[in-house]
């Protein structure tokens, strides 16, 4: 998967979260990360790489109990993901 499909996906999650804006400090929490995550994958030195896995696998911590409310952003999730672990090699 190309850099910039990956990017098209956080973008349409970003944008789904944006509808539960205002709901909590969790999503806004997500939201933010999700842009953050959008921002190093747009520049995908090695640096930027690990500080995106890290958000990715916090992200995907935080978003473990409500996998099942929300597929479509838990399935970007693990995209991104695996797409951070095939690009950093593990």
């Amino acid at each position: 998967m190309e850099n910039k499909e990956i990017l098209d996906k956080i973008q349409s999650a970003t944008s789904f979260l944006e509808g539960y804006r205002g709901y909590g400090q969790m999503v806004d929490d997500a939201i933010n990360a999700m842009s953050r995550l959008q921002e190093l994958i747009g520049e995908p030195t090695s640096e930027n790489l690990a500080e995106a896995k890290g958000i990715a696998d916090s992200l995907s911590q935080q978003l473990s109990p409500y996998r099942n409310m929300v597929p479509s952003l838990a399935s970007t999730l693990d995209e991104v993901m695996g797409w951070l672990k095939w690009k950093t090699g593990g």
